[in-house]
C-alpha cells in the first residue's frame, strides 16, 4: 500500500493543524492532568487528538486510527488490522510543558507490522519532516504558515538523507531518560570511534536529527510507546536510515501491546553498527 500524492499532502497539512492547536493551548495557562499511568496530558494532547481523528476520517483512504489519546490506546485488536494511523498528537507532552519547543506531532501508516509513511511537526519550530522507505525523505520549514494555509506547491521541502559516522560522532539521548545501560554505549561507541559527543534532545525529534544527518545514534533502553517511534523510524527509513532492536532487527508494530522494546536509531550504513 503506497499513499497517493494528494494523501501525503492531506496528512501534512493535519499534522500542521494539530500543531496550532497545540500552541493555541501554549499561549494560555497550561493545565496538567494525571493519566492512569502518572504520565502527564494537557488539553493541547486532546485538542491535537481530536483534530487528527476528524482529518483521518475524511480522507479517501479509510483506515483504523490507533492513538495515544484515543478511547482505547492498549487495544490488543491491532493485531488484526493489515493497515492503520498511528498517532501520537503531542509527543513529548513534558518539553511541552517545560516549554522548551522540543515537541512534536507524530503521524504514522502501519503496513503489515512496519512503519512505511510518517510525518513528524514541531509546532515551536515549524520545522516538518515526513517520508518513509518507499518514498524518500524531506524536511521544511515553514516559515509562519498556518495548518489550514499549509500549500505544498510552494512548500521548499528539501530532501533529506543519514550521514556516514565521522568523528565525533554524535550520540543523542532523552532529556529525561538514561542509565547504566546508555553508560556502557557510551564507553564502547568511544572505543569503536575515539571521537563521540552526547547531546540531548526531546521527543522524536531525535529520529529526525539522525535523518538529517545531524546526529549518527539515538539509543533507547527503556520503555517507549509505538506512537512515539513510528512516524520518526519512517523518516529515518526514509532518509538511508535504521530503527533495531538489540538482536539488530528491524522494529517492527506486530506486538499484543504498545510498549518498545529497546533499539537504536542509527545512520550511515548496516555495516557501521555491526560491532553493536
Amino acid at each position: 500500500m503506497k499513499l497517493e500524492q494528494p494523501v501525503q499532502e492531506a496528512l501534512l497539512r493535519l499534522a500542521v493543524a494539530a500543531g496550532v492547536e497545540i500552541e493555541k493551548v501554549r499561549r494560555q495557562d497550561i493545565t496538567v492532568f494525571d493519566k492512569e499511568d502518572n504520565s502527564p496530558v494537557t488539553q493541547a494532547d486532546f485538542n491535537a487528538h481530536a483534530c487528527i481523528a476528524r482529518g483521518v476520517a475524511e480522507l479517501p483512504l479509510q483506515l483504523p486510527l490507533l492513538s495515544e489519546e484515543g478511547a482505547d490506546p492498549l487495544a490488543a485488536y491491532k493485531e488484526a488490522w493489515p493497515a492503520y494511523w498511528l498517532v501520537d498528537p503531542l509527543d513529548g507532552t513534558k518539553e511541552f510543558i517545560a516549554g522548551n519547543g522540543e515537541y512534536t506531532v507524530n503521524i504514522a501508516l502501519v503496513v503489515e507490522g512496519r512503519a512505511t509513511f510518517g510525518v513528524v511537526y514541531a509546532p515551536a519550530k515549524q520545522l516538518l519532516y515526513w517520508g518513509g522507505a518507499h518514498y524518500g525523505a524531506y524536511r521544511a520549514q515553514l516559515d509562519g504558515q498556518e495548518g489550514g494555509e499549509l500549500h505544498l506547491a510552494g512548500l521548499a521541502a528539501t530532501p533529506i538523507t543519514v550521514r556516514t559516522p565521522s568523528k565525533p560522532v554524535v550520540c543523542l539521548g532523552s532529556r529525561r531518560h538514561g542509565g547504566e545501560a546508555k553508560t556502557a554505549l557510551l564507553e564502547a561507541m568511544q572505543a569503536q570511534w575515539q571521537q563521540v559527543v552526547e547531546e540531548k534532545l526531546g521527543s522524536s525529534l531525535k529520529l529526525c536529527r539522525v535523518a538529517e544527518g545531524k546526529a549518527d545514534i539515538y539509543p533507547r533502553f527503556g520503555p517507549t510507546s509505538e506512537w512515539d517511534i513510528a512516524a520518526g523510524q519512517a523518516v529515518l527509513e526514509g532518509a538511508g536510515g535504521r530503527v533495531w532492536t538489540q538482536q539488530c532487527k528491524p522494529l517492527c508494530y506486530r506486538r499484543s501491546n504498545v510498549i518498545n522494546p529497546d533499539f537504536y536509531a542509527l545512520g550511515g550504513s548496516e555495516e557501521d553498527w555491526r560491532w553493536l
